[in-house]
């Protein structure tokens, strides 16, 4: 006879009761989180007003939900953690068992999850406006590759349409951003949704990381699959891949990169080296300076490895080769395009400017020679690299447990020592930064270090799956505990950077929506946006190359008059902040500010005090 099939646990009265303490410590910890948002005004418009040097500063209203995160939704993820392994540790534990013999269909759902949590961002929080003036260029860019040019005829007049990210040169103008990536949005574009690609890219970040898992620990399955949950619950991940920031398509390119280069080690292939040189040299023309770094960190740990399983010269030197080849074809591409762009192979693009006024992005300089007068020493490089590590913390999971896996593994918690190469990437990246003169936006988190992320994942995976194997009870408060920080980063961090975010994506939106308002057609509106205007800069769009344009906006500043000569038929307005913030379009006449006459509604009544 066989033996019936044990019957699934059920937790008891006494489990259930157990619960009920630490349940109600994690409710009173979420109760003081919302007591303190609200105590302190958190919810309000402008949480990150920055500082005065933009981004390098934790303003102080982020500064307190950045500790309220910490030492309020931090324990009730800790308290909830023991509330449901008291509950329901049993069965989460065997629900998680049951999905680990179907990783195809638990990776499916991650892939799909990150998907889709992309998307609700994007339509909900940042509503598809461009968060920076960098999404504003991309999308002129693709205006241009759809017409299969790299530059097209500049406009009659500079001055309404000057940008630092746009570069007027031998009669023509374009951006400065690389074409990769670029490329990709064309896709989009042709289909009417320009954030199709980033959205796919937040999925191909979980399957690869799951693969980069399996490469790298073929005989822990389970460490694979828990990366890609990791990954596909990140906020970070969700945040960015809602906006059109080419890190998105760096996080791609790199993560796949150092699959390939794992695999073509592993393997002895000169076909997955070449795969790995295309994923790098493809970085080339999203984000050069991330791929240079991870890049040559990937490369340095894939070299150590070879040597380390003593491969041989003709081996390591074929797998050299391989890289190479795949590097080679876009390393042509990009020095053609400098070529085309600058008449020098080697300028980028986007120095050109910076060259001319001995300014640099990279390096200590006095604040009269960086880029844009930030002030940038070794002293202040470790601050901002402090500071955007703690942003980056915060970011990954939604708590301040997000890297509780990381120390975990740093501090004994792995199988073997070569557990900590998964960090190397990491540390590359923070490195390179700390040369780099400023930090990154981050109303959707730290961008540029965006593509840690897997490797953050891959190290707390790796940690967890080690933990798993020392009982039922560690099994249990793993599985609970990466539920809780879920659940605890959906009510707290999610909740307050989507209402931060769409508080942003609202007041950049403003003046597209009072132009709508208006009916207006077939003209051009002056406007100046406000520089750090409740937080990040208001982005003013950028015009089709050709200024074909239904509705043209440009800066309101001098060389006017060759536009409205060249586009005689077309009516003219102006958007002005009578109150300092709420955006009114009012038609215009070369008169003063008074002769002006505002065109629609009154304006709303602010708050009483």
């Amino acid at each position: 006879m066989t033996e019936p099939a044990p019957s699934r646990p059920s937790p008891g009265p006494s489990s259930w009761w157990s619960a009920l303490p630490p349940l109600a410590v994690a409710g009173l910890f979420v109760a003081g989180f919302f007591g303190f948002v609200r105590l302190n005004g958190l919810a309000a418009p402008g949480l990150r007003e920055y500082g005065s040097d933009w981004f390098d500063h934790v303003p102080g209203r982020e500064a307190q939900l950045m500790l309220a995160l910490v030492f309020l939704a931090g324990p009730a993820a800790i308290a909830l953690t023991l509330a449901l392994a008291r509950a329901a540790g049993a069965q989460l534990t065997a629900l998680a068992a049951r999905a680990a013999t179907r990783p195809r269909l638990v990776v499916a759902g991650a892939v799909a999850f990150a998907i889709l949590a992309s998307l609700l961002v994007a339509t909900f929080a940042t509503q598809h406006a461009p968060l920076t003036d960098d999404e504003q260029i991309y999308r002129f860019q693709v205006g241009l590759l759809r017409d299969g040019l790299l530059a097209g005829p500049q406009p009659p007049s500079q001055p309404p349409f000057m940008s630092q990210f746009i570069v007027f040169k031998g009669g023509n103008w374009t951006g400065v951003y690389p074409w990769g990536h670029v490329a990709l949005l064309l896709p989009g574009a042709w289909l009417g949704y320009l954030h199709l690609w980033p959205h796919l890219a937040a999925g191909l970040a979980v399957l690869l990381s799951y693969l980069l898992a399996r490469e790298l620990w073929p005989d822990d399955r389970r460490a694979a699959l828990i990366a890609a949950v990791f990954v596909a619950t990140s906020p970070f991940l969700a945040f960015t891949a809602a906006t059109l920031h080419n890190v998105t398509s760096s996080l791609v390119a790199v993560t796949a990169g150092a699959f390939f280069l794992t695999r073509a080690v592993r393997r002895r292939s000169f076909l997955w080296a070449a795969l790995a040189g295309l994923a790098f040299g493809f970085e080339l023309h999203a984000r050069i300076f991330n791929g240079v770094a991870i890049g040559a960190a990937c490369g340095a740990v894939a070299l150590g490895a070879a040597l380390k399983q003593r491969l041989g010269l003709r081996i390591i030197a074929r797998l050299v080769a391989g890289v190479v080849v795949g590097i080679l074809p876009f390393l042509l591409l990009y020095l053609y395009i400098n070529w085309r762009l600058t008449g020098d192979a080697l300028q980028q693009l986007a120095t050109v400017d910076l060259a001319r006024r001995d300014r640099h992005m990279f390096g200590f300089w006095p604040r009269k020679q960086t880029a844009y007068n930030f002030a940038h020493t070794p002293v202040l490089a470790f601050g901002k690299t402090g500071t955007n590590f703690l942003r980056l913390a915060l970011w990954s999971a939604g708590s301040a447990l997000s890297l509780a896996g990381v120390g975990a593994l740093l501090c004994g918690l792995r199988r073997r020592a070569s557990d900590l190469v998964v960090l190397v990437p990491v540390v590359a990246l923070l490195g390179a930064y700390y040369f780099f003169f400023t930090s990154p936006v981050y109303d959707t988190g730290p961008v540029y270090y965006l593509d840690a992320l897997p490797f953050l994942a891959l190290a707390s995976a790796r940690a967890a799956s080690t933990l798993a194997d020392r009982g039922d009870s560690a099994r249990r408060h793993l599985v609970a505990g990466h539920l809780a920080l879920v659940l605890t980063a959906a009510v707290t961090f999610w909740s307050m950077m989507g209402l931060a975010v769409h508080h942003v994506s609202d007041s950049i939106l403003g003046p597209y929506r009072a132009v709508a308002r208006a009916h207006i057609r077939h003209a051009i509106v002056w406007w100046n946006p406000p520089p750090n205007f409740r937080s990040w800069v208001m982005t003013r769009r950028l015009p089709h190359y050709t200024l074909r344009d239904d509705v043209i906006f440009a800066k309101d500043s001098n060389g006017k008059a060759p536009i409205l000569a060249a586009f005689p038929d077309r009516a003219t307005f102006a958007i002005r902040y009578p109150d300092g913030v709420h955006p009114v379009v009012m038609k215009w006449s070369p008169g003063s500010d008074p002769d002006l006459a505002p065109i629609v509604e009154p304006l709303p009544a602010g708050p009483t005090k």
